[in-house]
């Protein structure tokens, strides 16, 4: 029998076999009795067995006429007159059913809605459908185009050094794995600041990416401008851009940790905890009184970032936010820049359209996680766009060291700015001269002036942020407030004072933690014996390794486990345990099957980007590596801090799916590969001193410009005593008006506990009884009330006012409050909206005299 029988012949037994066990596989299903019509089966199950009984028998009739009377389906197709255009139009056609039959096999019943049992009915028809469809496309293509094995295979061979990178890369991803499931490092939980994985990629999200990367592919090659006109990659990188700004703007934002609600008496989500702390240091420079009150500053570029979004936005949080995430919105476009560099236009698209879908399931996902997204004022996603630019730059100046002088600069220049978002930048100002030094092999000279101009630029950049720090703190080293009063008093001396606990499955991994009562002293432990300084050591190192290992893990899973249509609730909290603090390191075969998929192509594109750049191509993995370590030596890992750098692994993962489409074109006979003079980097005339000079400027202005926002605004409320304040009320007719009494109020002022204060009312939150968050002056009380935080001359404190019911006050109100001070809060007696001259007083009603007494509030909600 003829090669091409054969294979007609295995095609229709297939076609038979799969037809039967679909049948089976229908017939498993459990069954309704109320719509039994024979054998305990519906009428509509009986028509599907029916239909692949027939395709059964069908396909196995056809397979004994090809094998005994060597009938060739071809000749057939060949006296019906089938030309070379019918051929494709059969091609596409199989492919179509395949792709359409595959997409609603892997969708789960409960996506479909109240369609669920019918497509849970449909599924062993749809899935015999679509093994026919791809083999058949396969057959088709094999019949009529043939595949290039033998050109394949030549490819591999001549890239064998990078297929050895690739096992070398999976052993290594190996040994981790079974040193981490042996040792339990990276699985059984620290104590401190151990969030969750971080937010996955969906299998069809990947889909789409991919179908976008072959889309960019398809146009390049047919319109082959891509590589003569630089404009149409500029444009593509706005449109990428813009895409992203709509699509995340669009994205609702969910209630989080750090922006809880939304709650009357405005409906916003506003900040809360340490999103709160960086937009009140700029909340303070708005009305004058520099950034964070005169006072130290963690992340002041941020801060300044915040101060020119409510230049725009004002007080309106939906828009601020919304601003914020169309600026975000560039770290996709350049991935697509970066991936230009390393790979090629197609792969950056996908790499682009990988992290548009990140940032969307990040904002959804902070429903159920601890993360950081781009509608959040955190400074996480604000710290990626830096490092992306870095990373950017970094490639740059390792691929060509001696030909672009300006990209040492950018680097340095780059860092400096990083390092007034995020502290854990310093490492990487450490590391970077090494990650040159190969780059610079034997050319040390070269390779020292170039570190030179880096630390310069970062030197420059950072200076005026040291001057201003020298002021307020006495040095110029603003990162060892931070690094002193956070992370070694709260986080290493419990651990060197005492052995360091490890989370049970039963124990809640906490947010904080406070140094235990002996922490200090183990400070001047100067003299302290061998023996006890190596378990401290021991200590140490145990948690930096765990939560390092932790990082990895976390970084990985933001990679599809499954290639099942699961939505992204049911993934985070229902199909995987890997987003559970809980969890004991068991990972299912199937997943593990995908998992493996996934680091090999992770491997794939670490491998490729070293066998196109060598260095440069490795540049963005050790960036990758360095900011997790220095996340781990701060004793923190997962959730959102891994948002920074975690778009790395999604670089090598699409180059690594390049490679494949690549192998797959080759295979199919269809020219994928982009020209050489496409990778590379073009550098226009050597760069002149002037274009240094106009760099460093930049960075040196954008470095300044936290001093700007200390001397912008003009101050808008002058200190002044309370009898001042209250005697300016008096006059303007607000206290008549609002029906309080100047002469009661003045001795309820004179009083120790009393307080009277003029200032701008953040954040108000009206909370019904037993509502509220975690901290200080929200924390849940059993009345209802109205808080909010209220800055002005001197003034920084929580308020709190007991109301029955919901008042109106917009964000950003001028306000007067008189209440008594407490220990986490002012507790108000009365408020006043000066700009509505309104006034608000305590309910219930309670005496001018401190302490005010707490209202108690039955079950009926009845207070007194």
């Amino acid at each position: 029998m003829a090669v091409k029988n054969t294979r007609w012949l295995a095609f229709f037994l297939l076609t038979s076999i799969e037809a039967l066990a679909a049948t089976l596989y229908l017939l498993s299903i459990p069954s309704d009795p109320k719509n039994s019509v024979l054998f305990g089966f519906s009428l509509s199950r009986l028509v599907l067995v029916g239909g692949l009984l027939l395709a059964f028998l069908g396909a196995l009739w056809l397979a004994v006429r090809v094998r005994f009377r060597n009938w060739s389906p071809e000749a057939l197709l060949e006296n019906i007159g089938l030309q070379e255009k019918a051929w494709r139009v059969l091609i596409v056609l199989a492919f179509g059913v395949f792709a359409l039959a595959g997409c609603f096999v892997l969708l789960p019943a409960y996506r479909a809605g109240r369609w669920g049992a019918v497509l849970e009915r449909l599924r062993p028809l749809l899935l015999w459908l679509a093994l026919v469809g791809g083999q058949a496309a396969v057959l088709f293509w094999e019949r009529r185009v043939g595949f290039r094995t033998r050109v394949l295979r030549r490819y591999l061979t001549a890239n064998r050094p990078m297929l050895r990178w690739v096992l070398g890369l999976l052993l290594v991803f190996a040994v981790i794995g079974v040193f981490m499931v042996i040792t339990r490092i990276g699985i059984q939980p620290d104590v401190m600041h151990w969030n969750e994985s971080g937010v996955p990629l969906l299998s069809e999200q990947v889909m789409i990416s991919l179908l976008a990367a072959l889309t960019g592919w398809a146009v390049e090659r047919l319109t082959g401008k891509w590589q003569v006109k630089r404009w149409l990659g500029t444009a593509l990188f706005f449109l990428i851009w813009l895409t992203a700004a709509v699509l995340w703007v669009a994205e609702p934002q969910p209630p989080t940790f750090f922006a809880p609600g939304p709650y009357p008496p405005n409906e916003e989500l506003y900040p809360f905890s340490d999103a709160a702390t960086y937009d009140l240091s700029a909340q303070y420079a708005l009305i004058g009184q520099k950034l964070g009150n005169g006072f130290h500053v963690d992340k002041p570029l941020y801060s300044t970032f915040l101060l020119g979004l409510h230049l725009v936005a004002g007080q309106d949080y939906l828009l601020l936010v919304n601003v914020q995430s169309a600026i975000l919105a560039v770290l996709p476009a350049l991935l697509y820049l970066l991936l230009g560099q390393l790979s090629n236009r197609p792969t950056g698209l996908l790499a682009a359209t990988l992290m548009i879908f990140q940032g969307i399931n990040s904002i959804t996902a902070s429903r159920y996680i601890q993360t950081s997204h781009p509608k959040l004022v955190m400074s996480e996603f604000f710290l990626a766009v830096f490092l992306g630019l870095f990373v950017i730059w970094l490639v740059r100046w390792l691929a060509r060291p001696n030909k672009n002088k300006v990209a040492p600069l950018v680097v340095g220049g780059t860092l400096s700015l990083a390092t007034l978002v995020r502290h854990n930048v310093w490492l990487l100002i450490a590391a970077t001269p090494l990650f040159a030094l190969p780059a610079f092999w034997r050319r040390w000279r070269a390779w020292l002036v170039s570190v030179t101009l880096m630390m310069a630029t970062l030197f420059l950049t950072s200076l005026p942020w040291m001057w201003r720090t020298t002021q307020v703190t006495g040095t110029p080293f603003y990162f060892l407030g931070p690094i002193r009063g956070v992370v070694w008093m709260k986080r290493y001396l419990p651990a060197i004072s005492t052995p360091t606990p490890l989370l049970t499955p039963q124990m809640p991994a906490i947010i904080t933690a406070k140094p235990n009562s002996g922490a200090e002293s183990s400070l001047a432990d100067i003299n302290a014996s061998e023996p006890d300084m190596m378990r401290k050591l021991t200590g140490a190192m145990s948690f930096i390794s765990a939560h390092f290992f932790h990082n990895l893990i976390a970084s990985v899973f933001i990679l599809p486990l499954t290639p099942v249509f699961e939505d992204l609730g049911h993934i985070l909290r229902e199909v995987f345990p890997f987003w559970q603090l809980s969890w004991n390191g068991t990972i299912p075969p199937w997943v593990m099957i995908v998992l493996i998929f996934n680091l090999f192509l992770i491997a794939l594109g670490v491998a490729a980007a070293w066998q196109r750049w060598r260095f440069a191509g490795w540049a963005p993995l050790a960036v990758f590596i360095t900011y997790l370590l220095a996340c781990a030596v701060a004793r923190t890992s997962g959730g959102r801090y891994i948002v920074p750098v975690s778009w790395i692994v999604l670089v090598y993962y699409a180059i690594g799916w390049g490679e494949i489409l690549n192998w797959l074109c080759i295979l199919l006979g269809i020219d994928f590969e982009v020209p050489e003079e496409q990778r590379l980097l073009s550098y226009g005339a050597r760069p002149k001193l002037l274009r240094s000079v106009l760099v460093v400027m930049v960075f040196l202005v954008i470095g300044s410009s936290p001093l700007l926002a200390d001397v912008t605004f003009p101050r808008i409320y002058n200190e002044q005593s309370e009898l001042q304040l209250l005697g300016e009320l008096e006059r303007s007719g607000i206290l008549k008006q609002t029906g309080l009494d100047f002469a009661a109020l003045a001795a309820f002022s004179s009083a120790e506990d009393g307080w009277v204060a003029r200032g701008r009312a953040l954040y108000p939150r009206f909370y019904l009884q037993d509502q509220g968050e975690a901290e200080n002056y929200t924390r849940i009380r059993p009345y209802p009330r109205l808080t909010f935080y209220l800055i002005g001359a001197d003034i920084n404190s929580g308020i709190v006012l007991p109301l029955d019911e919901i008042p109106q006050l917009p964000n950003g109100a001028d306000v007067v409050v008189i209440g008594c001070t407490g220990k986490f809060a002012v507790d108000a007696w009365s408020l006043i909206w000066l700009d509505n001259q309104t006034a608000y007083h305590r309910s219930p009603v309670a005496p001018l005299r401190c302490p005010l007494p707490e209202p108690k509030c039955d079950e009926n909600h009845v207070c007194q």
